[in-house]
């Protein structure tokens, strides 16, 4: 009496109750490596000609792709210089009736001997707490880092 031919997917839920070997039912049940498609061997030769002629390719076209990147950040740059104000003309971003407040009368809203301090600190106080801040943790980050012993070396 012949056991009938079980499929694969009968064979693997059994094998994955463990109930049976897998690989010596499938060389039972007649299930080869022969079975499977064969597929096309490629020579070393096909390879190496296929990788130089990618390479041969990449080499013509890397240097031209460099150029045309380098051009347009030049160009994206150089546009964006042109359109900056004239250093010192009226419609600069540095001059405007901010400046002149700050100058005019920095010392009597502030109580500062020094208009630059009077800035940092009083107009420009959260600014300087947030920049502050990042430095602190920062520092102690760093500090920490330093403290923690160094850990012992793998057997």
């Amino acid at each position: 009496m012949s056991k009938k031919k079980r499929s694969f997917s009968e064979l693997f839920h059994e094998w994955d109750e463990d109930r049976i070997d897998l690989t010596q039912e499938l060389t039972r049940a007649g299930h080869s490596s022969s079975e499977r498609p064969q597929r096309r061997e490629w020579t070393p030769q096909h390879i190496r000609s296929i990788e130089e002629r990618e390479v041969r390719y990449f080499r013509r076209l890397y240097p031209a792709l460099a150029v045309i990147l380098t051009l347009v950040i030049v160009g994206t740059l150089m546009l964006a210089v042109t359109s900056l104000p004239r250093f010192g003309s009226a419609d600069n971003p540095g001059v405007n009736e901010v400046m002149e407040r700050y100058v005019e009368s920095g010392m009597e809203e502030t109580g500062a001997v020094n208009i630059v301090a009077g800035i940092i600190l009083d107009y420009r106080a959260f600014d300087t707490l947030g920049e502050s801040f990042v430095l602190f943790t920062a520092v102690s980050a760093v500090l920490i880092l330093m403290l923690v012993p160094a850990s012992e070396p793998a057997p």
